[in-house]
Order: structure tokens, then sequence, then C-alpha cells
């Protein structure tokens, strides 16, 4: 008899429960490829249902952005808003590399595409900047470098727009509730998008101070006045700082001066003036040149209307007054007479305009116009550009006070520093545009400005030209990670030109011709491992022999480069457009 052999059939039904959650959890299926598998069938529909969270826990670790007010939280839903986030957000940071590897800087504008996100309510403000922290928390031999580096830039971006309209909401306040403190914690929370400033916990050290030194005059049972001012609080001891630390950021933020107990002249009258505030006396911001004063108003200035009678107070050393003529040892050496617009009282917007333009020449004058990010070993992350991100703000402030009568001379500065830095030139021309009907502003500099606008927007349009050929003689590639053996760093070469192209005097303070081969040898950009750019002699360059090299740690990386391979970077699709033969 003949037996009939018979297949047995087994269905994915069949299989126990345990291991079609595996099958779920695998990283090897897509979020499409999970929706997909729940439409099939009851028991797939009803098995996925059970592992979103899992999921989404398993693919971002780092997501805190899943619970919603200790509710049901529906997964499944929020799974799929986070995955099309994510393609969002990688098609636009891809489409920022043509644009980002021609100019120095990205702006707002350039950066509309994130708040845009926000806005049109495709997406959270917090989920955007989740899955941007998430793409930098990649380690480098496994990131898409390119994709971190204008991940830095959207979420410096997205920080702005929120704390643009916290500045909106203040400057439309009526003047008599503007207060002092509220913008210097304002420019503090948008000048250190990493840190979270608690503007809270600033109003409760105030407060601290406030009690502090109303307890020690109680308790001494005297107060701090002659015979025509009213109460007015010691200051808290300070140190005094050398010139190098002086000009240092953290001492134009108001956090830090109540941590540090001391600060330049203008954030230690604020403290001063918050602190008189909370005591019942009022204290006026005075426009003294270089060394910002408070003013403590007399009983017969009240009756005189003489705004140079009174006692200024000097916060930045130990709160000590002065009358007008011992103002004058405060003039720096090129201001040797006392003037009466010196002693004007400043407006709120007027105060809030120093403090950024104080930050702005602190900057330039420490690092001059050389832009760096600082890499914090603790928390792994890259900090932010210091003057664009001052820059900002004053362009937000110019732009929202362009009528005010101070705001010309403020915006001829900016616009002077963005033009240098070739930054914001949508912004600059608008700025300049308006400042062009004001009569304040002298048409000489007016001029200059436009004209240096029309070269920056020329040289955009020359550096998106056409790729460069590779020419006889050129030793490196770009990608490829080489050693300066005259000068001893290691660095990866990001671009070349046939011979040197700077000017004479950079080449006579580099000795160039000098060099064996003078001046007429290839000549290579290079992002060096000190955090610097440079431009390098082909003799001075050797190749890198190590096959596993120690990755090369700069913030530009990203602009140039998508990932590491052996011996060096890959070049990203804006780089290869550019040297395309490099990378054939």
């Amino acid at each position: 008899m003949e037996v009939e052999s018979r297949k047995r059939v087994v269905s994915f039904l069949h299989m126990p429960p345990e291991l079609l959650e595996t099958i779920v959890l695998s990283p090897v299926l897509s979020i499409p490829d999970v929706f997909s598998l729940s439409g099939v069938c009851r028991l797939l529909y009803e098995t996925v249902s059970r592992q979103w969270g899992k999921i989404a826990k398993n693919r971002w670790p780092n997501w805190d952005g899943a619970v919603v007010d200790g509710n049901a939280v529906d997964w499944r839903t929020l799974v799929w808003q986070r995955y099309m986030c994510e393609r969002r957000l990688k098609a636009l940071l891809d489409g920022l590399m043509d644009r980002g590897i021609h100019v120095p800087l990205l702006d707002d504008h350039d950066l509309k595409g994130f708040s845009e996100m926000v806005e049109t309510g495709r997406c959270s403000s917090d989920l955007v900047d989740c899955v941007l922290r998430d793409f930098l928390m990649v380690p480098p031999k496994r990131a898409n470098l390119t994709r971190q580096f204008y991940s830095l830039y959207g979420r410096e971006h997205l920080h702005r727009m929120r704390l643009q309209g916290k500045w909106n909401a203040l400057l439309e306040l009526p003047e008599s509730q503007q207060c002092l403190e509220a913008g210097a914690i304002l420019l503090a929370q948008w000048m250190n998008p990493w840190n979270s400033i608690s503007a809270e916990s600033v109003v409760r050290e105030l407060d601290d101070i406030a009690i502090l030194v109303a307890t020690r005059i109680l308790a001494k049972q005297r107060a701090a006045l002659d015979s025509t001012c009213p109460l007015v609080p010691t200051r808290p001891s300070s140190e005094l700082m050398d010139q190098e630390e002086y000009y240092d950021d953290l001492n134009s933020y108001i956090h830090m001066v109540l941590k540090q107990k001391r600060g330049i002249p203008i954030t230690m009258s604020i403290v001063y003036n918050s602190v008189a505030r909370r005591l019942g006396v009022t204290l006026l911001p005075v426009n003294f040149p270089s060394h910002f004063l408070l003013k403590l108003r007399s009983p017969q200035e009240r009756e005189t209307g003489n705004v140079q009678d009174g006692v200024f107070i000097d916060a930045y050393n130990r709160g000590t007054r002065r009358t007008r003529l011992q103002c004058m040892e405060l003039l720096p050496l090129l201001l040797p007479s006392l003037s009466p617009s010196y002693f004007t009282i400043m407006s709120f917007a007027q105060v809030c305009m120093r403090m950024v333009g104080n930050l702005c020449s602190n900057s330039t004058l420490m690092t001059g116009m050389e832009l760096h990010r600082t890499y914090n070993e603790q928390t792994e992350q890259w900090g932010c550009l210091r003057l664009p991100q001052a820059l900002s703000l004053q362009l937000f402030l110019c732009s929202k006070m362009m009528g005010l009568p101070f705001a010309s001379d403020y915006a001829i500065a900016c616009t002077g520093l963005c033009l240098n830095l070739k930054y914001s030139p949508v912004l600059v021309e608008q700025i300049l545009q308006d400042l062009s009907q004001s009569e304040s502003c002298a048409t000489s500099t007016l001029e200059l400005h436009h004209s240096a606008l029309r070269a920056v927007k020329m040289k955009e349009e020359l550096c998106s030209s056409l790729p460069k050929c590779r020419i006889p003689g050129l030793k490196f590639r770009v990608g490829m990670v080489a050693t300066n053996v005259r000068y001893n760093y290691r660095c990866v070469i990001y671009g070349w030109d046939e011979c040197c192209e700077m000017d004479e005097s950079w080449m006579a303070r580099m000795r160039v011709n000098q060099l064996q081969m003078g001046r007429r040898q290839p000549f290579y950009h290079v992002l060096v491992e000190d955090g610097t750019t440079r431009y390098a002699a082909q003799e001075n360059l050797e190749p890198c022999t190590q096959a596993d090299f120690p990755l090369i740690r700069h913030w530009e990386l990203g602009r140039y480069f998508v990932g590491v391979m052996e011996r060096g970077y890959v070049p990203n699709q804006a780089l290869r457009n550019v040297y395309c033969e490099d990378c054939g």
C-alpha cells in the first residue's frame, strides 16, 4: 500500500507568542515594516499593539517625551510621529549641505525649515529637539557627521526661536514693568543653549541676597545713608579681575555672576539694582562710557530736575558712591573731559542693547573674528559659537528697536561685524534699508556697508561655481589624514589650491618664500586636531600611515565629511561636487 506522505504546514500563527514578540522587536525591521506587519491579521495586530512601548524604548532609549500627563499613552501614534519627524529632519539636514559648504555660517534665515516644522504643527518643538539631540549622541565612528554638524545649528535655531517669543513679550510690556534682571536672564539663556538656566532660581538667589542685606541692616540698627540720600544696600563682597578674566563671557551672565560673585560693571549693576528694588530703593541705570553706573536721585534733583545732581553708585567697585566729578577717574584716556551725555538715564531697551554689545565686543577682543566651538569632555557636547550667537540676539533686538533714537549706532556696529563674518546677509540687508531712511546715520557709512554686502553676495555666487579638476603633482586628496612635519600637528584635508592663494602679508608672515618649493606648489586647506583651520604647503605634509588612526576632533568635520573610513574621512555630497575627481 502506497503511503502518501503529507507535509506539515507551519504558519506563523502556530509560533509561540514569545517568538512573535522577538520578531516584532527586532531592529532589523524598520518602523514601516512593523506597521505593515501589524496590518496582516488580528493576531499580529494584537502582538504588535502590546509592544509599541518597548519598540519606542528599544529604538530611542533617550526619548523622554512620551509621557502625556500621566494618562494612557498612545504609543502607536507616538512611534509614527517620531519616525516621520526623523525622516523630515534627515531630509532637511541633508538639504543644508549645498549652502553650508559655501558660507562660513548659517543664520536663522537658512535654518527656518526647523521652526517651520514646529509652526505648521507637523512636529512639536520638544520632539524636534529630542531627535536632533539623538543624532548628536551617536559615536563618531558610526555617526553621519554631516547630519550631526547641522543638528547643532538646528538645536541652536530652535532655542533662539523659543526665546524670541519671551523677548517679544518683555519688550511689549510698559517700561515701568520691564525688569532689568528679566532681560539679563534672557540674555544668559540665549547665550547658553545647552545649559538649563532657570529664571526662578536666579530670582530666588536675588531674593535671598535682599533678605540677607535687610537682616544685616536691621541687626546693626543703622541705615546706610547720609544727610541727603535714602537707604542703599551695600553690595556683597566680590573679586576684582585682571584684564583676561574681565573679558570672559561668564562675567556677563547673571547666573554665573551670582555663583562666582564677580562680573563686569553692567551685570554687577543689574544685580545691585535688583536687590535695591526688593528693598524699596529705586536706582536708575546711567549711560556712562566704558563703566556702567547706577544713580540714586537726590531730593535736590527731584526739586530742580537737574539730571546731573544726585549720587552715582559704582557697583563694580563694591558699591562706591561717587559724585559727578569723582566719576571722571572712571573715564577712558580717550575721553578726558566729562560731558552731560555721560550721565543720561538709560531705558530698559538701551541697557539690553549695551549688554549684548559688550558680549560682541568682548568676543572680538578675545578671539578676533575666529570662529570656534569648545568641546566639553564631561558632557561630550560642542559649545555654541559665541560671537554669532551674540550677533543673532543683537540683530533681533535691532530689528525690534529700529525706530528708537539710540538704535542706529548699535545697528551700524552690529551689521559691520556681521558683514566681516559674512553672517545673516538677509537680515543685515533689511536693517540697512531701515537705516537708509534714518537721518541720524551717516550716508558714507551706509554706502560702505552696502558695498560690503554686495561683495558678500558676489563671493557666495563665486564659491558655488564649477568643480575643481585635479592637477599633476597633487599628492593628497580631500578626506586624507596627514601630519604636518614642520609644525607637528595632525589634520584632515578638505580642500586644495594649485599654488598659495593668500595675500603677500600672510606669505611674508609665514615665510612661504623660504620653503623649498616656495609659493608655486599645492597648498591644502586642513582641519587641525586642536580645533583650528590652517593652510599648509604640500612639502610640509606627510600621509598618515595608521590604519586605525585617532579621530580628529574638530567642530567643522561634519561640514565636509559624512563618515570615517580607513586612514581618512568620507567626503559628503557637497564636497564631492567641488572635488569630484578626488572622490571618484
